[in-house]
């Protein structure tokens, strides 16, 4: 039994299953194996010819990046890689000519007579093969070597690593031109010191050849080998969104009524697994959708079709937040269920399962008790709702299945499809049948068990958060079904065609410009701007998705102008900060030095340094080790342990594939073939799928290497060869050897001076996500008061959008995160102003389940806030939980929390809380139905509905946030938004603070020595934010200190009068009592007003007092 269970073992792991898997798996197999088995071929003979040793090196670079993306997005790299090439090349022959000029001719020419002489006093009448290969020889000993041309080499060496390596940092999608541009310096690196004579050609040669071949041999394939269009590859991942999303779906009320307790914990489990596969899917197609309009693809779906279906699938996946919650809270009521109480099948219920999970955040439901009977009433009420949406799921399902198989691409164009509607036509005939009912808006008419009393009795009177939650998804999640599976029907009716580029009317995108505003961005940050500079996702203060917008031009009163002097001075040492301190920077600068400490060996004539660095390959370890350098620390010891297993698997196999291929070591170009083929039909899989990526690249590298060194000391090999590692075995261990050189290596040159630890990457980015989920509140907040009255209820709107991309981002960045927390529990203990515990604290899984259910209660919060009505809006508005100190209080918790994570702070003991009033009710249900009895909604329907889910949705954000921070908050006052204490240690250098009562911007801050009485004094330098008079206070760094609310706005200039000016907001209301600034910024504001410009005032506003701080000209035609 034994045996069956690990060949089943070996077949996952090796996903050997897509060979019976989906005809678009066997396809990507196929171009991927007819690539590789192409790179063997000509390996054994035509490249070997020209490029020598390095003739295996195409093979090699195929594993690193082959063609299995959709074949214009490969194009687009290999075009991107290949001018990437080029450009590191050029660079190289700049170094060599650099390294010429630096020698010493006289020097090399005493060198090259002495040789001479040598070997003629050896043998008087050489050949001249005798003579070359005798100099040859020497040069790889280092008898030519010099220092000034090393060390010139060593300068070009650093900047060229550091260069290659800025763009593994910003674009990790963009490896392959680090991989490969490494390996050409390091060539040109290590051999080029040795020669004394103009050889960038020959050099050149045992890179680009070998590279030649590999991009015409991918071009070959991408093109014309089951090529793969993106329209194809997003279609197929739709597909399984669909799957997934249906599987999700499928856990309905009346599934969980049937459970017990154990059972809902596993079925809850499945649902989190599948949503995070679902999500994961959605993120991929992020990356290949721009190419949409720019290919040539066969199907029935146009690039627009395509794109519609993204957005229409990717708003469906919004929607199901609100069945994230209803999940997540039928999970913490079924925890509290009490123990044995009886099932629908009289049964008993267990809770131990669900008490297991200590994740699970405590947050104040309705009585417990009638868990069944809600779920039992929902099921009821929503039974046609519910078939309906799975019907219509799995009907898409079908749908998509059928548009990415092969009669749905270039083979329908010979055969067309037959038209299969039937299943369609009967799915959206119930989907608009179930919405014909209006389960929302009917839903408590009849009296008949809708809501419950405390009693489980029906009572349509008391509002139900989790029965609205549910109604509403399915209503609000059906109506987006009905509109896909109208598009479905088009796309069906249609025969298979061919699209061309630029004829699809796919996704909007802008015009092409020379250079894209974040470029622009990146060039101005590198020639000393001062703008900050757009990262990729390796960045923990930014969002993919989420861009900063940029400030205005702030004129600060009584300011000096700078001089131009000045302003470069800044530049400068804004670059030079960046270029010491940065993550990506220093990771580079680390990189840069450990390449040149692995090739100086190689520059080394004394000891026999180099002669050894050659004879045993240290090139390799030069390669290895600059690859395996990580961002952060926790990278590098996963990617040494990962390599040392990656090179071991790689070696036996190599040895396997040589001995059984090569029998007595003269090796044999058809056998080897042969041996070839076989193994790519069980690796190239592997390659493909697994997501142990640096093993994976280790091990079939190193096994193309073994072999193909094995197979060029072979004894009819063409090429001369100069000290060969041998062949099989003495390959191996030289390989071995090397790669553990190289990787400890950079393991410790991170610890050096100070490891980048990954803890801190997921604090700060733990830190941005949280503050952009209060912007988003604070949005939601300010849409819905400034919402202009007559504008009509829709969940489409620019802010409903707006607010679900970017919830979609964060969520995203979230999930890039989980990689780090994995990572980070690698990484040394380091002194840090936090400790272990509190970072160990930051990872734990409640830590992100808090932040993925404030993104889901934002997600519903911005859709039904979308659909109130001016009067159901108005009652919102009036309650408590939107009254100012409460909602005030409720944003200042997500800033404070972003602020002390940014600045490793502690959250200080007492913070204002957004629940004043909740501690008056046993829970939620109740809460809500004392809000409910003081409003006019007796009625029901979707306005009240909406403002249920509105107000609970609020309170449990307040909630959430309250209980998930590790001090007990105490209520304020009323004037608690003003002001906010936090402890001194946590300020920081450009924050504010008050001083003498006065709001105050810090200027500078010195922490003195522990004194006698134990706390640390901070000396505090700042300015009157309005009056810019300078402050100063003392304060132990253990106490706290209150920090104003600030806050700014901008207003549109109506007019000037009597030294006021008169402001307009964006919904129309004025505002007269703001004074004109004194000094230059109040002259400039009068005189572009005077000029008839339309201006933008930003005002600034603080602990009841407000100024005009800068101004901007209004963008055209606002």
């Amino acid at each position: 039994m034994a045996l069956p269970r690990i060949l089943q073992a070996i077949v996952n792991e090796l996903y050997l299953k897509k060979y019976v898997g989906r005809w678009s798996d066997r396809w990507n197999i196929l171009r991927v194996w007819v690539a590789v088995w192409l790179y063997d071929q000509f390996e054994s003979r035509p490249v070997e010819k020209s490029a020598g040793q390095a003739a295996f090196l195409s093979l090699i670079l195929a594993f690193i990046k082959f063609p299995n993306d959709p074949s214009i997005v490969f194009l687009f790299h290999t075009l991107i890689g290949g001018i990437g090439m080029m450009v590191v090349w050029g660079w190289c022959v700049l170094g060599t000519k650099l390294s010429l000029l630096a020698r010493d001719s006289h020097r090399d020419l005493e060198t090259y007579v002495r040789l001479n002489s040598s070997i003629y006093q050896q043998n008087p009448n050489p050949h001249p093969g005798q003579i070359e290969g005798q100099l040859i020889a020497a040069v790889f000993q280092g008898q030519f070597l010099q220092a000034p041309s090393s060390a010139v080499i060593a300068v070009w060496l650093f900047i060229g690593t550091y260069a290659v390596f800025i763009v593994r940092a910003y674009h990790q999608r963009l490896f392959f031109i680090m991989v490969f541009g490494e390996i050409i310096l390091a060539i040109y690196g290590t051999i080029a010191p040795l020669i004394p004579i103009w050889y960038a050609k020959e050099l050149g040669d045992i890179f680009m050849i070998p590279y030649a071949y590999y991009l015409a041999i991918n071009i070959f394939c991408a093109a014309f080998v089951a090529p793969q269009s993106v329209s194809h590859a997003i279609m197929e991942r739709l597909y399984s969104q669909a799957v997934l999303m249906t599987e999700c779906l499928k856990l309905s009320a009346a599934r969980l009524r049937d459970m017990n307790d154990d059972q809902i914990a596993a079925a809850i489990s499945d649902w989190d697994q599948n949503r995070a596969q679902q999500l994961q899917q959605s993120d991929l197609n992020k990356f290949i959708a721009p190419f949409l309009a720019k290919e040539i693809s066969v199907q029935k779906a146009s690039g627009k079709d395509v794109q519609r279906m993204m957005d229409l699938l990717k708003t469906m996946s919004g929607f199901v937040c609100a069945h994230s919650i209803f999940i997540r809270h039928v999970r913490e009521r079924s925890s509290n269920l009490p123990a044995k109480e009886l099932v629908p099948d009289g049964g008993t219920g267990s809770d131990a399962g669900l008490h297991s999970d200590p994740g699970l955040p405590s947050l104040p439901y309705a009585s417990s008790s009638q868990l069944r009977e809600l779920l039992s009433s929902l099921a009821v009420k929503t039974e046609p709702q519910q078939s309906a949406v799975i019907q219509g799921m799995e009907a898409l399902a079908h749908f998509l299945d059928r548009e990415t198989s092969s009669l749905h691409c270039t083979r329908g164009l010979f055969f067309q499809p037959p038209v299969q509607v039937e299943e369609l036509e009967a799915a959206l005939e119930a989907v608009r049948q179930a919405l014909s009912e209006e389960v929302d808006e009917k839903r408590g008419k009849s009296g008949d068990d809708t809501t419950l009393d405390g009693k489980g009795s029906p009572s349509p009177s008391s509002p139900s958060y989790l029965y609205e939650v549910y109604s509403v998804f399915l209503l609000t999640f059906l109506g987006v079904l009905e509109t896909f599976l109208e598009l479905a029907i088009t796309v069906e009716k249609r025969p298979v065609r061919i699209w061309w580029p630029g004829k699809q009317n796919g996704a909007d995108h802008e015009h092409a410009t020379f250079m894209s505003p974040t470029w622009r961005k990146r060039f101005r940050m590198a020639v000393g701007g001062r703008g900050t500079l757009p990262l990729e996702e390796d960045n923990p203060d930014r969002i993919d998705g989420i861009n900063t917008p940029d400030s205005a031009t702030i004129i600060e009163p009584l300011a000096p102008k700078e001089s131009v002097f000045i302003k470069i001075l800044r530049a400068v040492y804004n670059s030079f900060s960046w270029f010491v301190t940065s993550v990506e920077s220093t990771f580079c600068l680390k990189v840069s030095i450990l390449a040149v400490a692995l090739a100086v060996p190689s520059w080394i004539l004394d000891n026999g340094s180099a002669e050894f660095y050659y004879k045993n390959k240290g090139i390799w370890a030069l390669v290895s080790g600059v690859t395996a350098k990580g961002l952060f620390s926790g990278e590098t010891t996963f990617g040494f342990l990962q390599r040392l297993a990656g090179v071991f698997v790689g070696g036996v196999i190599a040895m396997a594939m040589w001995y059984i291929s090569a029998g007595n070591g003269h090796g044999n170009p058809y056998s080897l073939a042969v041996v070839f083929g076989v193994a790519f039909l069980i690796f190239v899989p592997w390659r493909i799928w697994s997501t142990n990526f640096l093993m994976i690249v280790t091990a079939t590298t190193s096994a193309c290497l073994i072999v193909g060194y094995s197979w060029g000391d072979r004894p009819d090999s063409p090429v001369a060869t100069l000290w060969n590692p041998g062949q099989g075995w003495p390959v191996f261990w030289r390989r071995e050897l090397a790669v553990t050189i190289g990787i400890t290596g950079a393991w410790i040159i991170d610890l050096l001076p100070r490891p980048k630890p990954g803890r801190e990457f997921i604090r700060r980015t733990y830190a941005r996500t949280i503050l952009e989920l209060g912007n988003i509140a604070a949005s939601i907040v300010k849409y819905t008061r400034d919402r202009p009255s007559g504008a009509p209820p829709s969940p489409y709107s620019p802010m409903a959008l707006d607010t679900a991309d970017k919830l979609r981002a964060i969520s995203m960045k979230l999930r890039m995160t989980n990689a780090r927390i994995i990572l980070s529990k690698l990484e040394p203990s380091l002194q840090s102003t936090w400790d272990a515990e509190r970072y160990k604290s930051l990872q734990k899984r409640d830590r992100r389940i808090a932040q993925r259910d404030a993104i889901d209660m934002l997600g519903l919060l911005a859709f039904v806030t979308e659909r109130l009505d001016a009067r159901p809006r108005t009652e919102l508005l009036a309650s408590h939980v939107f009254q100012t100190p409460q909602m005030a209080a409720l944003l200042n918790l997500f800033y404070a929390t972003s602020t002390c994570l940014k600045a490793e702070g502690s959250l200080p003991a007492t913070l204002p809380s957004p629940n004043a009033e909740a501690g008056d009710f046993p829970d939620l249900d109740s809460e809500l139905a004392s809000i409910v009895a003081k409003t006019s909604l007796t009625s029901e329907g979707l306005d009240r509905s909406a403002f249920i889910l509105a107000e609970g949705t609020c309170i449990l954000l307040g909630k959430s946030d309250d209980e998930k921070h590790e001090h007990a908050f105490e209520a304020t006052g009323s004037g608690a938004s003003a002001t906010y204490p936090m402890q001194c240690s946590a300020l920081r250098k450009g924050g504010h603070v008050v001083i003498k009562g006065r709001p105050c911007k810090i200027i500078d801050m010195s922490t003195s020595k522990t004194g006698k009485h134990g706390h640390a004094k901070v000396h505090l330098v700042a300015t009157d934010i309005f009056t810019q008079k300078k402050l100063e206070d003392i304060c132990p760094s253990t106490h706290n200190m209150d920090v104003p609310n600030v806050r700014r706005d901008e207003y549109q200039l109506v007019n000037i009068d009597d030294g006021f000016l008169n402001l307009m907001t964006t919904d129309g209301t004025s505002k007269d009592d703001v004074k004109v600034p004194d000094g230059d910024l109040g002259a400039q504001i009068q005189a572009g007003f005077d000029e008839g410009k339309d201006l933008l005032v930003t005002i600034i506003s603080a602990m009841n007092e407000e100024s005009a701080i800068a101004f901007k000209e209004a963008p055209k035609g606002s």
